[in-house]
């Protein structure tokens, strides 16, 4: 499937983040920036939370997760899947600037918890997933369900 892509204003239409930077159109996912978030700035060193979630439920977590990222209180942006059929489950993913600044990723994950999203949660970097699914070996934070702290599963090289 060939998708559109195109250069953008900050703010306008459904822009990807390739983990890295804020860019272009890519009309699988959904996209909001924190007000905060310069237009154009490149985050090399960006991390994501992914929230995994039934179709039942997307559209709320969208709605919550985008809510939140408009206010400033999760991460610099966050992404959402469009889902066209029911084969492919959704995900949202809340993005931080730094993977390595835990007190921000752990910042994000309270925010997260305190909106009510008490399941496991994993986290990956943006060089971790770089034009490959999000799989569990691209994870290095793990959260268990309703945890508000996360296990760094790079210090396990068998759990990589």
């Amino acid at each position: 499937m060939e998708r559109s892509r195109r250069r953008l204003r900050f703010g306008e239409g459904p822009v990807a983040i390739t983990g890295v930077e804020i860019a272009a159109v890519d009309t699988s996912w959904r996209y909001i920036a924190s007000p905060q978030t310069p237009p154009g700035v490149v985050y090399p060193r960006a991390g994501k939370w992914v929230l995994e979630c039934t179709h039942e439920v997307h559209e709320d977590t969208w709605r919550t997760v985008k809510s939140a990222t408009r206010s400033g209180s999760l991460g610099f942006a966050a992404r959402t899947t469009v889902t066209n059929d029911s084969t492919s489950r959704p995900v949202t993913l809340v993005y931080t600037y730094d993977f390595e600044d835990h007190d921000d990723v752990l910042r994000v994950l309270g925010a997260l918890r305190a909106l009510g999203f008490a399941e496991r949660l994993a986290y990956a970097s943006g060089e971790d997933t770089a034009g490959r699914p999000y799989a569990e070996d691209a994870t290095i934070y793990v959260s268990e369900p309703g945890a508000s702290s996360f296990e760094d599963r790079r210090s396990d090289p068998m759990s990589r």
